[in-house]
């Protein structure tokens, strides 16, 4: 039989024995270091251990987008900055940036649907300027489930199918307004794919252009649509 799983202290205590060995070791470096801050929990959390384990304030860096707050989290960075006594740097994003798409597109050599991989090239490269390694909180989200999507994947699994059927035939109704981060946008992603099985309706929250690909990449084996444009 399985081990029963360890109490809750227990547990806390031993992810934050092997998180600080884990950011320890990276410290090990004969090249100036940083670290990505983003104000959020992932990024916070290494910017606080790399600052209880060395002298020197912990140089890190942000970006922000030029006229949109929404996306914009430096005043969360700048509060994480303060608290842990860095020497921040921040970093902004024009709409012009864009036009990196091509060459993220070479970079990465396939698909990647992630829009943040503009920002994260540009403060990757602003970076360089400062220091040669930086550390990040990439990778907490997925190890500790801290999507939406996990949650979704939970609810949608106790939820009877009668409910997810009503649930989705209530939000096709609705028009989809207030944009992609909205909550009615959200409710809406959910129950349209809450009966599917659970694969399929995994793959569906996680995909931007799901119902169009059958139509969008045809185009591009044949070379009629740049890649660009997906």
């Amino acid at each position: 039989p399985a081990d029963p799983p360890p109490a809750e202290s227990e547990a806390a205590a031993r992810v934050r024995t092997l998180l600080t060995d884990a950011v320890r070791r990276r410290l090990v470096a004969d090249v100036p270091l940083g670290a990505f801050l983003s104000g959020g929990i992932d990024s916070s959390i290494i910017v606080g251990v790399m600052s209880g384990l060395v002298r020197e304030p912990v140089r890190t860096f942000s970006i922000g987008f030029a006229g949109d707050p929404r996306f914009d989290e430096t005043a969360y960075a700048r509060l994480a900055a303060r608290r842990f006594r860095t020497a921040h740097t921040e970093f902004t994003v024009e709409p012009s940036s864009v036009s990196l798409i091509e060459r993220l597109v070479w970079h990465h050599d396939g698909p990647f649907a992630d829009s943040s991989a503009i920002p994260t090239y540009l403060l990757s490269r602003l970076t360089r300027e400062h220091v040669t390694v930086a550390l990040t909180g990439d990778g907490g989200d997925e190890l500790f489930a801290g999507y939406l999507r996990f949650y979704a994947a939970v609810l949608s699994e106790r939820a009877p199918r009668w409910a997810r059927e009503a649930a989705r035939r209530l939000f096709a109704g609705l028009p989809d307004a207030g944009g992609h981060r909205s909550l009615l946008h959200r409710l809406r992603k959910f129950a349209g794919s809450a009966s599917l099985p659970f694969a399929e309706r995994f793959s569906r929250w996680m995909s931007v252009f799901y119902q169009d690909q059958p139509a969008l990449l045809p185009a591009c084996r044949d070379r009629r649509m740049p890649l660009a444009a997906l």
